[in-house]
């Protein structure tokens, strides 16, 4: 396994240790109080993506 590959599996589960908390804690949310703001939801979902940019 080279670095580069590496680096790569090791990006991959970084997002998905990251994601799936937030899509639990969303699936919460939605189950327990029955609404969600989704304006809200998106923006803490999409900042960091723009901050990395």
């Amino acid at each position: 396994m080279s670095v580069q590959e590496f680096l790569t599996l090791v990006e991959a589960r970084t997002k998905l240790a990251s994601i799936l908390p937030f899509g639990v804690g969303t699936l919460f949310a939605l189950a327990y109080y029955h609404q969600l703001n989704w304006v809200n939801t998106g923006l803490f979902f999409l900042w960091p993506c723009w901050r990395l940019t």
